[in-house]
């Protein structure tokens, strides 16, 4: 599913990972949730956003509900946005731009652009 962003400023190139990235899908790169701006093969360079933007539509977790400014993980196995840390094998990239009910399976969230730490 794309993601939709308010702008694409505040970008930089990655590397793709294994499997290669497909643009406006998001990915964990290098210890960061990068949306790509573009579609490359694993090893090839890509611009990505990762930082200082609103992505609308981002994949999130179904059964949850967000409140606006929730702190939110990305989960890598299920390459979702969610509440649940976890135990710690989520790692925090993001604040709730706006509420989620559970059942929704996207929501609008602000990249922090931190280390997945």
């Amino acid at each position: 599913m794309a993601v939709h962003l308010d702008n694409l400023s505040d970008r930089r190139k990655f590397v793709a990972p294994t499997g290669g990235v497909t643009a406006l899908v998001p990915v964990a790169v290098e210890d960061v949730v990068v949306i790509p701006a573009e579609t490359a093969a694993e090893t090839e360079s890509f611009t990505g956003i990762y930082r200082n933007h609103t992505a609308r539509d981002f994949p999130a977790a179904t059964g949850e509900a967000w409140a606006t400014g929730d702190v939110l993980y990305w989960d890598d196995s299920a390459a979702v946005a969610t509440i649940a840390t976890d135990t710690g094998t989520n790692k925090a990239f993001a604040i709730a731009a706006a509420a989620k009910e559970s059942a929704a399976a996207i929501g609008d969230l602000d990249l922090i652009g931190r280390p997945l730490i």
